[in-house]
C-alpha cells in the first residue's frame, strides 16, 4: 500500500529472526528485518520492553527517514498513503475520549439454559490526553521530533506508559513547533474507535460494528485486487 515505494522494517528479537525470515522469504527483498538491540535475546519485547524502545532516543537516533509510519500487526493498510502528504511530526489514529459502547450477551444458568440477555457497556480511552491525536498503533512520527522529546521527557516517562500516550502528551508544545493534521486530515488518515473512510485502521474490529468492519475490508480487497492488476 506505498506501492513499493517505501522500504519496510521489522523490529523483533534475535530469538524471532530466523521465523521471521522464513515467513517472509519471498519479500525480503521490501521487508528489512532488525534485532532490538536492548531485547535481542529475549522471547518477546512485551508491554514494557516495546514502550521503553519507542521511548529511546537511540532508538529513534537510529532511522534513517525524517518521517515514518509505525505499523503494529493488528493496523491494516486499506488503500495507499499518499507519500508525499505525510510530512507531519505525529499522526495517530483518532482516541474517542469518553464515547461509551455497549453489547448484548447471552447468559445463562448452571443448567445450561438460556436466563436472559445482558448488556456491557465499555468506556473508551479513558487514560489518554485530551487530545484525539492519537493512537500509536498505526501512525506517522517526524523521527527528529520523536528523538527530542525522548531526550527531553522519557527519563520522567514510568516504564509502563504507552509511548503514544507519552508522545501525545507533548507534540502540542509550542516550542516543538510539530506540524500536526488538521482534524479533518487525521480522519482521512485512520481510525480506531469509530468508523471512517479512512487509509488504515488499527484494531478497529474491537470498536466497529461488524457490519462497518466488513466495509473496511471489503474496501481494502478491491484495492489489493487493483494493485495485482497493475503488476501483472
Amino acid at each position: 500500500m506505498t506501492r513499493l515505494k517505501a522500504p519496510i522494517f521489522l523490529y523483533t528479537t534475535r530469538t524471532k529472526t530466523g521465523a521471521f525470515q522464513e515467513l517472509l522469504g519471498p519479500w525480503l527483498q521490501w521487508v528489512h528485518i532488525k534485532v532490538a538491540p536492548q531485547f535481542g535475546e529475549e522471547e518477546s519485547l512485551g508491554w514494557n520492553g516495546y514502550n521503553q524502545l519507542f521511548k529511546s532516543e537511540f532508538f529513534w537516533r537510529g532511522q534513517d527517514s525524517n518521517h515514518i509510519v509505525i505499523f503494529q500487526p493488528d493496523s491494516l493498510l486499506i488503500k495507499p498513503l499518499e507519500l508525499d502528504n505525510l510530512a507531519f511530526g505525529y499522526a495517530g489514529a483518532p482516541w474517542n475520549k469518553g464515547r461509551i459502547t455497549s453489547q448484548e450477551f447471552p447468559s445463562y444458568n448452571q443448567d445450561g439454559e438460556w436466563a436472559s440477555n445482558d448488556w456491557i457497556s465499555q468506556s473508551l480511552c479513558q487514560t489518554v490526553p485530551n487530545s484525539t491525536n492519537g493512537n500509536g498503533g498505526l501512525s506517522i512520527r517526524n523521527r527528529a521530533l520523536m528523538q527530542q522529546i525522548c531526550s527531553d521527557h522519557a527519563s520522567q516517562s514510568p516504564p509502563e506508559e504507552a509511548e503514544d500516550i507519552f508522545f501525545a502528551k507533548h507534540i502540542h508544545t509550542p516550542h516543538y513547533k510539530a506540524k500536526l493534521p488538521s482534524q479533518g486530515e487525521l480522519r482521512q488518515l485512520f481510525n480506531e474507535t469509530s468508523f471512517a473512510d479512512t487509509h488504515g485502521f488499527h484494531g478497529s474490529w474491537f470498536y466497529l460494528d461488524a457490519s462497518d468492519q466488513a466495509k473496511l475490508y471489503e474496501t481494502h480487497v478491491k484495492h489489493v485486487i487493483g494493485l495485482l492488476l497493475a503488476l501483472s
